[in-house]
């Protein structure tokens, strides 16, 4: 039991120090670029900035426009007792329930109705890693991890970048909550079958669907199904049959469970007036090769929030890094003797890159066209990719507390050593063969972030030579390494995560209140200095001819 209870105190603490801004009043809502750059709130002062001055990292539009309101919309229905099935406010009017994206059958929904809604929202946000990480940790001691790289690997993904670029989104993050939890029952559910734990599985992947976002859901469906597969067939090999034929129904039943939501969804789908990418505008939205760089280094490129990314794409779309210490472990666990479920890790992290890059298997795979897969953005699957990497960070993790082998450690230094020795010559070298290639003037960007992965790689370094050598501060570098890693991945949060006042929050406007006192039940269309940003209107309770959103009819 104190075991237990220090465990869940490890993630509360860790993210409640990631999310230390709330305790300054701020709110994880990216007010800053409410107030930097929509309208109408640019047109004002506001916090002691002139108009349109506020600072802002320019992320999460889609939080001020979409997932924010719209939660807000569906708190309020259900609160006055009515089903949240149309918004009023825009597109002259649009399904709301059957978009999905509201989440509004989410069962965690109920901390809305529990506290005022912007308490609740930092409460919803702050559960994500919490959630994740406890989760993330049961399944890996169920993989027989122990609880220090258990620990070490479910903070790895719960604070990957992954995790971290689609923290305040709120229904990604809440989908992929549930994939670790699931994976947890279904090993023990193998092991001693009951109706209880089937029942936890269906209801769990019920959950990442009603949590709002598809495409995710889908994937953790995927991942789930792959893995107990693999489970049944490589590992547990007796009753195959009766146990597919078990977990068939168990798969079916969230699908049943959901209905109430995914048929009005896929109703609008079919309807809506979006169409799906064309196949050559499809292929732009692939990770193209020379990006798995930022596997070491997340900001090689630079950082949009710091308004220095130099390159064509989308910065969030394309996100990798799970920090330097774990990838030390991730080569040192491979030359170690390792199970088998370590290499289905391997193999469907390898799965992943070859679905998110720009290759020719993946171009392939995506000719078909098959749904969910060819029609969606290909690089949201990164999350299982940052998952796979965290747990085979854990085996390696485990495998130098069990068995340090200093060969080994050193091999695994001196390989990723390498990499980053060979990236600093590339940056230092391209200046002086190619300059008259026109992009080589921004390596001065990558070369100042190249500083921090160096030099984290380096105190991980130091600290495993040590290990070897002080016997008594074992334990100590151990949690320190943790601590390093942990380092590393705050350093990303906060550099792309914003955070900002209570009075950032769609403050009040004179233009908006004149508006809804004149305008009445008629809707408003605003062009030129009289413009409103599409889909504020939801929040403002404005009606709207203009709108935005995936689904749309």
């Amino acid at each position: 039991m104190r075991r237990a209870i220090f465990v869940v105190l490890v993630f509360v603490i860790v993210s409640l120090i990631f999310f230390y801004p709330i305790f300054k009043g701020n709110i994880p809502f990216p007010g800053d670029l409410l107030i930097g750059e929509y309208a109408p709130y640019n047109s004002y002062n506001f916090l002691g900035y002139a108009p349109g001055g506020y600072p802002n990292k320019g992320q999460d539009f889609d939080v001020i426009r979409l997932l924010y309101p719209e939660k807000e919309l569906t708190i309020r229905a259900f609160k006055n007792f009515e089903l949240p099935l149309w918004n009023p406010y825009n597109f002259s009017g649009n399904p709301h329930l059957a978009s999905l994206q509201s989440g509004s059958f989410y069962p965690l929904n109920i901390i809305f109705y529990i506290f005022p809604y912007v308490i609740a929202w930092t409460i919803f946000i702050l559960l994500q890693p919490i959630l994740t990480g406890i989760f993330s940790f049961l399944f890996a001691r169920e993989l027989k991890l122990s609880v220090r790289s258990s620990i070490f690997s479910a903070l790895v993904f719960a604070f990957s970048s992954y995790s971290s670029v689609w923290m305040e989104y709120g229904n990604i993050g809440h989908s992929i909550v549930w994939m670790p939890f699931v994976l947890w029952i279904i090993i023990k559910n193998l092991k001693q079958p009951s109706i209880l734990k089937s029942i936890a599985i269906s209801l769990s992947l019920a959950f990442a669907i009603f949590a709002g976002y598809i495409q995710t859901a889908f994937y953790v469906f995927v991942f789930v199904l792959g893995f107990t597969i693999f489970h049944i067939f490589f590992l547990d090999k007796k009753d195959i049959f009766k146990k597919l034929s078990t977990f068939c129904l168990i798969f079916i039943l969230p699908i049943l469970i959901s209905a109430m939501q995914l048929l009005p969804t896929l109703e609008l789908i079919f309807q809506s007036a979006r169409a799906s990418y064309f196949h050559s505008s499809f292929l732009r939205l692939l990770i193209p090769p020379f990006h798995f760089v930022t596997v070491l280094v997340p900001d090689f490129f630079g950082n949009p929030a710091t308004r220095n990314y130099w390159i064509t794409g989308t910065y969030i779309e394309r996100v990798m890094y799970v920090g330097v210490i774990p990838l030390i472990f991730i080569i040192y666990a491979f030359l170690k003797k390792q199970s088998s479920q370590f290499w289905f890790f391997v193999i469907s992290a390898i799965v992943v890159l070859l679905l998110a890059f720009d290759t020719l298997i993946g171009r392939i795979i995506y000719s078909f066209q098959i749904p969910f897969i060819s029609t969606a953005v290909p690089t949201r699957i990164m999350f299982l990719f940052c998952f796979s990497a965290s747990m085979i960070a854990g085996f390696g993790f485990e495998s130098f507390i069990n068995n340090p082998n200093k060969k080994n450690i050193l091999k695994a230094i001196c390989f990723l050593g390498g990499i980053y020795l060979l990236t600093w010559i590339f940056v230092y070298i391209m200046p002086i063969i190619g300059k008259d290639i026109s992009w080589v003037q921004n390596l001065q960007i990558s070369k100042r972030n190249l500083l921090l992965p160096t030099g984290i790689f380096f105190a991980g370094a130091i600290s495993l030579f040590r290990y070897f050598y002080v016997a008594k501060h074992r334990k100590l570098i151990i949690i320190f390494l943790i601590i390093l890693s942990m380092m590393d991945l705050f350093y990303f949060f906060h550099k792309i995560t914003p955070f900002a006042p209570y009075e950032a929050i769609y403050p009040k406007t004179e233009v908006l209140a004149e508006l809804k006192r004149i305008q009445g039940i008629d809707r408003s269309w605003g062009y030129g200095s009289g413009y409103v940003t599409t889909n504020l209107q939801t929040y403002e309770k404005l009606f709207s001819v203009d709108g935005y959103n995936a689904l749309y009819i």
